[in-house]
C-alpha cells in the first residue's frame, strides 16, 4: 500500500514538512513503473501547490520535468520493450491463478507483434506469441475462479487495456493528456502502463505536439514564448510578462491565466514601446524620445536605456502617460489647430488669412505669410514641468508668431517686403579705397537676427532649443496694391538690373585695366628680373673665377714651400748620407791600410814608386799627409808616428837600406815624392 494513502495531514504547514521528508526517497527513484510514476508527479505538485497556495509561487517553481511523466519501459530492442509492458502490465496476477494457459490444439494463435489481453476474476493479464503454442483460457476447478479472453492488440496501439489497468504507447514527438480522477497528467513519448480505476484518455483529442506554443491540460501549462514575443499571464490576480527564452515556461496551478492578444494571436510583439498589464508596465523608450511617467503624482522622465534592457514597472500608482520626441523637429505655421480655431471664431475668413499669418507694417500694409521653425527638446524634464505635455507646440507656434508681429509692425512694408535693397546700395556705392569682390557674401539683414535670437531665448526658458527659424515668401493681402508694388517692383528691378550691369560692366573693365597693368607690371618684374638675375650671374663667375685664381696662387705657393722642403731635407739626408759615406770610407780605408801593412814586410825601410801610388788611390780624397824625406813602410803604418806634425817630417835611421835607396829605380826621389804630395789632398 503508497505512502501516499497513509498520509494524514492535519495542517497545510505539517503537509508541506510531511511531503518534503517523504520525497527524498520518491523521487529519486527512477525505476518506478506507471502507477509509481503518478505518485512521484503527485509528491511534486503537492509540494509546488503549496508554494501557491502560501503566496510563494515563482515563475520558474515548477519545471518542464514535474508536468511530465516519462517512460521507463521504452527500450530500443522491441522484444525487451514488449517484456518491460508486460511485466508491469502483469504486476498485479495472482500467481498460480493465470489467465491464460498454452495448448497444441485448443486456443488462438498470437502473432509476434500483438498482445492478447484476459483477465482472472477481473485482474487484467497480458500475453504475446509463445512459439508453435496456442494460448487459451484457464481452466480451474475453483467456481470462484473466473477467466476470461477479451481480446488482440497490436503492441504499438495507441491505449488499450481493461477493469482499471491500461496500455498507453505515446508516439513520437507527442504528449498524451490523461486524467487519474480530477488530476491532469502529461505522459511523454514512448510506452506506458497505468493502473488506475479512475484514468481517463481521449484518443481523438488526448494528443497534442510538444513542440506547440500553448500546451494546456487541467491546470497544466506549459508556455514557450518565440522570439521577439511576450506573454501577458495572470496567477491569481498577480499579472506577469514572460519574455521570451529557449526554455518554455511551465505552472501547474487552477490560478494559471493566459491573456491572448486576440483570437488568432497568443503573444505581444517585444518591441512595443508600451506594453500594459494590469500594474505591471513594460517601457522601452526608442532613440529620440523619452517616456513620461508620473509616480505618485511626481513627474519621473524615463530614457532610452543604455543595455538595451527594457524598464519594469510593477507599482500600480506609478502611471505611464506616453512619449516625447525629442529629435529635431520642423513645424510649418499656422498650425492644424489654429486654423480651426480660425474657422470657429470666422467661418467667412478668406483662404489667404486662414492658411497665412496676418502683420500690418509700420504703414499700414498687411502682409501674409508662413512661418517655419526646427526645434528639439533638450531638457524633457523642464519642458514638461512648465508647459505640460499638450501645451508644448502651442508655445512654440505663440511665441514665434508674437515675436514677428512685434518686429513687422516695426518696418516699413519696402522695408520688410525687400530687406535686401538697402544692403545692395550699399553694396553699389563706389568705394575707392577698397575694391569689391564679385563672391562678397549675400547681406543678412539684421532684424533677422534680432527675431531668431529673441525666439531662442525664450525657447531655452522652456528646455527648447531653437534650430531654424525662417519664412515662406510673403506678400501683400490687398490685390491691387499687391499688383501697384509689382509693377514697381518690376520698375525698380529693372533700374537695379541696368545699374547692376552698369556696375558689373565697371568692374569688368576696371578689373581688365588691373589685369592689363599687372600683365605689364609682371614683364617689367620679369625683364628687371632677367637683367638682375645676368648681372648677379657675371658677377658670381667673376668671384669664382677670383677664386680660383687665388686657390691656384694659393697652391702654387704651397706647391713652392713644399718643394723648399723637400729639397733641404734631400740635402740634410745627402749630407747625413755623404758624412755617414766617408766615415764608412775611412774605416774602409783604415781597414785597407791596415791590411797591407800586414802584407808588406815590416822591415822594409821605403815605399816604392808603385807603393805609393797604390797607397795614394787607396787614400782617395782623404787628407793624407805623405812623409818626406821617404820612411819605411812600417814606419808609415805607425799610427804614433802620425801623433805630431814634425813625426813626419823626422829623419830616418841610417841603415844599411838607405844606402841603397838612391839608386833603387823603385824608390821615390825628392821631385817624384813632392808630384805624389800634389796628387794628395791635404
Amino acid at each position: 500500500m503508497h505512502r501516499k494513502n497513509q498520509l494524514n495531514l492535519k495542517s497545510t504547514d505539517e503537509k508541506h514538512v510531511e511531503l518534503s521528508s517523504y520525497s527524498e526517497d520518491l523521487l529519486e527513484n527512477d525505476s518506478l513503473s506507471g502507477f509509481a510514476s503518478q505518485n512521484k508527479r503527485q509528491i511534486k505538485l503537492e509540494i509546488a501547490k503549496y508554494n501557491v497556495t502560501s503566496g510563494q509561487v515563482k515563475i520558474d517553481d515548477v519545471r518542464l520535468d514535474n508536468v511530465i511523466v516519462n517512460s521507463n519501459l521504452r527500450d530500443i530492442n522491441p522484444s525487451t520493450q514488449a517484456k518491460n509492458v508486460l511485466s508491469a502490465f502483469n504486476r498485479n496476477v495472482v500467481k498460480g491463478k493465470g489467465a491464460f494457459a498454452t495448448s497444441l490444439f485448443v486456443g488462438e494463435w498470437v502473432n509476434p507483434d500483438k498482445y492478447i489481453l484476459g483477465a482472472c476474476n477481473q485482474t487484467p493479464e497480458l500475453r504475446f506469441y509463445d512459439g508453435a503454442m496456442k494460448i487459451r483460457r484457464g481452466w480451474y476447478v475453483d467456481p470462484t475462479v473466473n477467466t476470461e479472453i477479451l481480446s488482440q492488440h497490436e503492441q504499438s496501439e495507441l491505449v488499450f487495456g481493461v477493469y482499471g489497468s491500461y496500455v498507453l504507447n505515446v508516439p513520437p514527438n507527442k504528449l498524451a493528456k490523461i486524467w487519474s480522477g480530477n488530476v491532469p497528467f502529461l505522459y511523454n513519448t514512448g510506452p506506458h502502463v497505468i493502473h488506475d480505476a479512475t484514468f481517463k484518455f481521449s484518443p481523438d483529442h488526448g494528443l497534442v505536439d510538444q513542440t506547440d506554443p500553448y500546451i494546456n491540460h487541467g491546470s497544466i501549462h506549459i508556455l514557450r514564448v518565440p522570439a521577439g514575443m511576450l506573454a501577458k499571464i495572470w496567477i491569481g490576480a498577480t499579472p506577469h510578462l514572460l519574455e521570451s527564452r529557449e526554455e518554455p515556461y511551465v505552472f501547474d496551478t487552477a490560478l494559471f491565466r493566459l491573456d491572448r492578444k486576440d483570437a488568432n494571436n497568443l503573444f505581444y510583439s517585444a518591441t512595443d514601446d508600451l506594453i500594459t498589464h494590469g500594474s505591471t508596465k513594460r517601457v522601452m523608450p526608442r532613440t529620440g524620445q523619452v517616456a513620461i511617467t508620473y509616480n505618485n503624482g511626481n513627474l519621473e522622465i524615463i530614457k532610452p536605456s543604455e543595455n538595451t534592457y527594457s524598464t519594469i514597472i510593477k507599482s500600480a500608482t506609478h502611471e505611464v502617460r506616453g512619449f516625447l520626441n525629442t529629435n529635431v523637429q520642423q513645424l510649418v505655421f499656422p498650425s492644424d489647430e489654429e486654423k480651426k480655431k480660425r474657422h470657429r471664431d470666422n467661418s467667412q475668413i478668406s483662404a489667404d488669412e486662414l492658411n497665412h499669418y496676418v502683420y500690418t507694417t509700420k504703414d499700414n500694409l498687411k502682409i501674409c505669410m508662413k512661418l517655419l521653425v526646427s526645434y528639439h527638446i533638450k531638457d524633457p524634464y523642464k519642458t514638461l514641468s512648465q508647459l505640460g505635455e499638450n501645451n508644448i507646440l502651442s508655445t512654440v507656434e505663440n511665441l514665434a508668431s508674437v515675436d514677428m508681429g512685434k518686429m513687422v509692425i516695426r518696418l516699413s512694408s519696402q522695408e520688410f517686403m525687400n530687406p535686401y535693397s538697402a544692403a545692395q546700395e550699399v553694396k553699389n556705392k563706389p568705394n575707392p579705397s577698397k575694391s569689391v569682390s564679385l563672391e562678397e557674401e549675400s547681406y543678412q539683414p539684421s532684424f533677422w537676427d534680432e527675431i531668431r535670437n529673441g525666439l531662442s531665448d525664450e525657447l531655452a526658458n522652456y528646455g527648447i532649443e531653437l534650430i531654424r527659424f525662417n519664412i515662406e515668401t510673403p506678400f501683400v493681402l490687398d490685390k491691387e496694391i499687391a499688383k501697384k508694388m509689382s509693377e514697381y517692383a518690376t520698375l525698380n528691378a529693372e533700374a537695379n538690373a541696368k545699374q547692376a550691369i552698369i556696375v558689373k560692366q565697371a568692374q569688368v573693365q576696371k578689373a581688365e585695366a588691373e589685369r592689363d597693368a599687372m600683365t605689364k607690371q609682371i614683364e617689367q618684374e620679369q625683364l628687371n628680373n632677367a637683367v638682375v638675375s645676368k648681372a648677379q650671374a657675371e658677377l658670381k663667375a667673376a668671384q669664382l673665377r677670383a677664386e680660383a685664381m687665388l686657390v691656384q696662387t694659393e697652391a702654387e705657393a704651397k706647391a713652392k714651400h713644399i718643394q723648399a722642403e723637400t729639397d733641404a731635407k734631400i740635402k740634410a739626408l745627402q749630407a747625413e748620407a755623404d758624412a755617414k759615406a766617408r766615415v764608412m770610407q775611412s774605416q774602409a780605408e783604415a781597414e785597407a791600410i791596415k791590411n797591407l801593412g800586414k802584407a808588406y814586410d815590416s822591415n822594409k825601410c821605403v815605399y816604392t814608386l808603385k807603393e805609393q801610388e797604390i797607397v795614394g788611390e787607396a787614400v782617395g780624397k782623404m787628407n793624407t799627409i805623405v812623409p818626406y824625406p821617404p820612411q819605411t813602410f812600417k814606419h808609415f803604418t805607425n799610427p804614433d808616428n802620425y801623433r805630431s806634425f814634425n813625426r813626419f817630417f823626422g829623419q830616418p835611421p841610417k841603415s844599411a837600406d838607405n844606402i841603397n835607396q838612391a839608386n833603387d829605380p823603385n824608390i821615390l826621389n825628392t821631385k817624384d815624392q813632392s808630384q805624389l804630395l800634389k796628387k794628395t789632398r791635404l
